[in-house]
């Protein structure tokens, strides 16, 4: 696994959808929130190159913030650890030394 080098891998659990055809920014914010389910943490796929995506970006954090979520960097410090423990997207983890297995 990547994670046996010492690199962090990051899946995601919900999607703009911004790669679909006929998307406009509307439909990516709408997508976003129907794709992303219930789950309090939320790994969100993007891509910043696209303009219909950067144009959505403000709906999707409108939205997402008005439900208490935060915003966060992905990190594999033990903090962050403890957070993506809840969210149901795959990855693998590095251990925090070389020493301690990944979670």
């Amino acid at each position: 696994y990547v994670a046996d080098q010492g690199y962090a891998w990051f899946d995601w659990n919900g999607l703009t959808g911004d790669t679909l055809p006929g998307m406009n920014a509307e439909a990516i914010v709408e997508y976003a929130i129907s794709t992303a389910g219930d789950s309090d943490v939320i790994i969100l796929l993007a891509h910043e190159g696209k303009k219909k995506t950067r144009d959505a970006l403000a709906g999707i954090v409108e939205h997402y913030r008005s439900l208490g979520y935060e915003f966060r960097t992905l990190s594999t410090d033990q903090e962050e650890r403890a957070i993506l423990q809840r969210c149901p997207a795959p990855m693998r983890l590095p251990a925090l030394n070389p020493e301690a297995p990944a979670p």
